[in-house]
């Protein structure tokens, strides 16, 4: 019986060290300490980006829009099946990099899926692909250069049987650093 619970405590450690070499998080501060949210953290793993701490930004976002209560909870969603597309348009840099590189974070609310992400959104390319740049992404951060982020915007529409209706945006200007 001690053998066996010693070989399962190693397995766990052993999986959780993993998982630790896999899985990094990065937190970046706002620059004005007044403005909300104070930080956000990118959740960097072998493939993907996550970005969380900000579902303040899409809460507000709701109460300016009023897309939720208008398409998500609607009467006759057996023949409609709205979604609501939010995205965050962002710049972020590298230290003394020439120049920046566009992103965005896209939330798709549905009535079946109507919750914020745990894991965080995903950073992706304007277009929603994959982030080109996600190696050169990773392969710079892993060198400790400051990484800057600014949300530019937070457009929002309703996508309903592939027609893109209600266009509303929402100024950001907000910018984050690593400490």
């Amino acid at each position: 019986m001690y053998i066996h619970g010693m070989r399962t405590l190693v397995f766990l450690l052993f999986c959780s060290f993993g998982l630790q070499a896999q899985i990094s998080t990065l937190t970046l501060n706002n620059v004005k300490s007044i403005d909300q949210p104070q930080r956000i953290n990118f959740e960097i793993n072998d493939k993907e980006v996550y970005v969380t701490g900000l579902s303040q930004l899409f809460e507000e976002a709701e109460s300016r829009f009023r897309f939720a209560p208008t398409y998500i909870d609607c009467e006759n969603c057996a023949t409609q099946n709205p979604t609501v597309v939010y995205t965050i348009v962002l710049d972020y840099t590298f230290g003394n990099a020439a120049g920046s590189k566009s992103a965005a974070l896209v939330w798709r609310r549905s009535a079946q899926n109507s919750d914020f992400p745990v894991q965080g959104l995903k950073l992706t390319e304007l277009s929603e692909d994959q982030l080109i740049s996600q190696e050169s992404f990773l392969s710079t951060l892993d060198r400790g250069v400051t990484l800057y982020v600014r949300m530019k915007e937070l457009r929002g529409h309703v996508l309903n049987n592939g027609i893109h209706t209600n266009k509303k945006a929402m100024r950001l200007g907000k910018l984050f650093r690593t400490p």
